[in-house]
Order: structure tokens, then C-alpha cells, then sequence
């Protein structure tokens, strides 16, 4: 059975083929990846607020 053409990697202009199931090279995975961590995802709580914070929280 023959395989689904490669595409084009989502990162701006760049010209490199991507496999089936992936949407960045391997030069850009890892840049996106943290991009995706910074920005898209948010802050957790225990980032925020330190251990002092929660000792006035918990009083």
C-alpha cells in the first residue's frame, strides 16, 4: 500500500517535508514544543505562588 505524501513543515518559511503524523522537522520540533509550553498552556499554580503564600492562604 503506498504512503500518504509528505507535507510541509508548519513552521514559517521553512521548506523542509515533514513524515505523516507531524506537523514540524526535527530543526523546528523543539522550538515549537516550547513555544506550545510558554505561551499556550499557562502558568501552573506552584510557579505562581510560593511557599509563603501558602502559609497565609492555609491561616
Amino acid at each position: 500500500m503506498p504512503r500518504k505524501p509528505r507535507h510541509p513543515c508548519r513552521f514559517p518559511d521553512c521548506p523542509n517535508l515533514c513524515e505523516d503524523g507531524e506537523q514540524y522537522c526535527e530543526k523546528h520540533r523543539k522550538e515549537a514544543e516550547r513555544q506550545y509550553e510558554h505561551f499556550t498552556r499557562g502558568h501552573s499554580a506552584g510557579k505562581r505562588y510560593g511557599r509563603q503564600w501558602k502559609k497565609i492562604r492555609d491561616r
